[in-house]
């Protein structure tokens, strides 16, 4: 759920607020803005799951384990703040 707080941050800054550019304001329509939303969303997710991935398959050189489930924790503790700063 924490991975959808910058699209859904995205969605109300295209669709509902917009943006300005020398002098001209632009909004995306709605249906727009949540396709656009939902595609950051997934990859967000998608990206997620390839550094998980690698985290996974680099554990060995670093006298680890392979172990995709604390890989994974790993990875989404380590993004947690970025998703966070998605908001602005």
């Amino acid at each position: 759920m924490l991975a959808a707080t910058p699209a859904i941050a995205q969605f109300i800054r295209s669709g509902l607020i917009g943006y300005s550019f020398m002098d001209t304001h632009v909004r995306m329509g709605l249906g727009s803005a949540l396709g656009s939303a939902i595609v950051s969303y997934v990859m967000s997710l998608i990206g997620l799951y390839i550094v998980a991935f690698i985290a996974d398959s680099l554990a060995p050189n670093f006298d680890s384990s392979n172990n995709l489930t604390n890989a994974f924790k790993a990875v989404c503790y380590s993004i947690t703040p970025v998703w966070i700063a998605g908001v602005f």
